[in-house]
């Protein structure tokens, strides 16, 4: 699987990682977040999706490749 981390957390990390699934994709998404208590939310475009922490919107993923 190979994402696009899109401004993600607070340092606003932009960038492609290949994974090996969704469990793999979580983890990478946390190493870049303090909050644990985050959730993914898909959004109106195709394949990409919100994090959201806090109530709060704190970056995207896009999923390029399954």
């Amino acid at each position: 699987m190979t994402a696009q981390l899109i401004d993600l957390g607070s340092s606003k990390v932009n960038k492609t990682v290949v994974v090996k699934n969704e469990k793999a994709l979580h983890k990478e998404i946390q190493k870049y977040l303090f909050s644990k208590g985050w959730g993914m939310y898909e959004t109106n475009e195709p394949d990409v999706w919100e994090i959201e922490a806090g109530f709060r919107v704190v970056g995207k993923v896009k999923i390029l490749e399954v």
